[in-house]
Formats: structure tokens, sequence, C-alpha cells
């Protein structure tokens, strides 16, 4: 009986040894996942200022062809650069 209890006493302990490494390799990957994503976060606000600012060129140079008369100009520019990304993106 005594070493049917040392038996049933190791195989729990083998259990809940593999229930920590678990516990442990689940709090890895969370953290690993945490800091992908603060690091996305980070990629997101860099492209956001990025987009930003390049918004705010365009609408000078908008601005800038319109007070200089070439407005419609800039405007097909943009259209064919477009048009032009979509087909060799595509």
């Amino acid at each position: 009986m005594e070493r049917e209890n040392d038996r049933d006493i190791d195989r729990v302990s083998e259990r809940a040894s593999a229930l920590k490494n678990i516990t442990i390799d689940i709090h890895d990957e969370v953290g690993a996942q945490r800091r992908m994503l603060d690091e996305q976060s980070d990629d997101f606000a860099r492209a956001r200022d990025a987009l930003r600012e390049s918004a705010r060129a365009f609408a000078q140079v908008v601005e800038q062809a319109r007070r200089q008369g070439y407005f419609w100009q800039v405007v097909c520019l943009v259209f064919v650069f477009v048009f032009f990304a979509r087909w060799a993106f595509s």
C-alpha cells in the first residue's frame, strides 16, 4: 500500500511539473506576443506620422499649384501615378 501511495505521489508530482512547464511556456509566449504587439504599435505610429507629413506636403503642393494655375496638371499627374502604381503592383 505504501508503494502504491509512493507511485501515486510520483505521478501527481510529474503532472504538477508538466503543468508548471506548460504554464511557464504560456507566460513566455504571452510576453513575446506583447512585445510584438508593442513593436507593431510603434510601427503603425511611425507610419501614421509619415502619412500625415506626406498629406501635409501634398496639401501644400496642391495649394501652391492652385495659386499658380497648374492645379489640374498636379491632379492629373497624381491620377496617372496612382493608376501606374496599381497596374505595376497587381
